[in-house]
């Protein structure tokens, strides 16, 4: 539940995901369940251990002192230092699939075949396939 705790996103959502699967965890652990009406705390200090959240900073500040003491030209202390070459361009950023120029995606619950419903269809074969069609019949 811990991993990669050092570079996962600090938000309130997260937060409260953390401590929840945290406080199932140390109830199944402790034999409590919900209907025991036992208080989080209670359960907290029956197990001894400390807040999922307070340890996560902890993990947080102990990876930023471990990369700051990296070397210049390691990756992880290039991307900590990271700083853009200058301003960002004003307007909205464009879509992932253009800016990577790859092809755009067909809009939802639409197949291929229903997106041309009013184009009269083309058909192109050739004499040959015809006569095998004609003659397998």
């Amino acid at each position: 539940m811990t991993y990669g705790t050092e570079v996962r996103e600090d938000t309130n959502k997260t937060k409260r995901m953390l401590r929840v699967t945290d406080m199932k965890t140390m109830r199944t652990i402790v034999g409590n369940t919900r209907r025991d009406r036992v208080r989080n705390t209670d359960v907290g200090e029956q197990c001894g251990i400390q807040d999922i959240v307070i340890r996560e900073k902890q993990r947080k500040r102990q990876w930023y002192n471990h990369v700051r003491r990296m070397d210049e030209n390691r990756l992880p202390r290039i991307v900590l230092e990271n700083k853009p070459p200058g301003p960002r361009p004003p307007g909205r950023p464009p879509k992932r699939s253009i800016s990577l120029g790859l092809p755009k995606l067909p809009k939802r619950n639409k197949l291929p075949s229903q997106s041309k419903q009013n184009e009269p269809q083309k058909v192109t074969s050739n004499i040959e396939d015809v006569r095998i069609f004609a003659t397998n019949k």
